[in-house]
């Protein structure tokens, strides 16, 4: 996991002091192909994904669309947005 987060490009210049705090607090977990992670413009926990695998897609507006950050909520996690 901290090798993910590490090469991350929003984490790629954190200490790993760091990244190993953030690690300690962070939870592994699957989806299944077409389980939703999370819905725009909704409040919620402020959870950041980091996808390590298969594909992503994004609904907008009704469109949806593949997805190519690997990084999702990290405005959130950050403070910068309050909802998706």
């Amino acid at each position: 996991l901290q090798r993910l987060v590490a090469t991350t490009e929003i984490f790629g210049k954190v200490s790993m002091n760091f990244i190993q705090d953030l690690c300690a607090g962070a939870q592994l977990r699957s989806y299944l192909p077409g389980q939703t992670l999370c819905i725009q413009a909704k409040q919620d926990k402020g959870q950041m994904f980091l996808v390590r695998g298969g594909a992503l897609f994004v609904e907008k507006d009704g469109r949806r669309m593949h997805e190519t950050n690997t990084c999702i909520g990290d405005l959130v996690i950050l403070g910068a947005e309050h909802q998706r």
